[in-house]
């Protein structure tokens, strides 16, 4: 399961276009807008889902959350990836270690703080 805002959709795409070609999962990628969406090279057996904000000034990372906390956890193995604004990976981490993942097989990363230095 890989989950972003699109700070990091430049990772999430590298990842997807690196994955085997019979790989499955999920991403599911928050973008301001749907003329944000871009063309990926994930496998056939990958589903992405694109969630474009309503708003698009509104804080990233709140829509990819809500839709991640939404889906069933899958039964081992499961790994997941998160990152973006840093609410978004923390708050998923922590839902997925509440569910049973364990903390090594979740790779999260805040890549900067809604409301940060400016």
């Amino acid at each position: 399961m890989l989950v972003t805002d699109e700070t990091g959709l430049p990772a999430a795409a590298a990842i997807l276009g690196s994955l085997p070609r019979d790989a499955e999962g999920r991403a599911l990628i928050e973008l301001p807008s749907p003329e944000d969406r871009q063309d990926l090279d994930a496998p056939a057996g990958v589903e992405v889902t694109w969630l474009p904000r309503e708003d698009p000034h509104e804080v990233p990372g709140r829509a990819a959350l809500a839709a991640a906390r939404e889906l069933p956890v899958p039964a081992e193995p499961f790994f997941g990836w998160v990152v973006g604004e840093q609410a978004l990976p923390v708050a998923l981490r922590r839902h997925w270690v509440g569910a049973g993942v364990p903390k090594e097989h979740i790779m999260f990363c805040g890549y900067w703080r809604a409301g940060g230095a400016k």
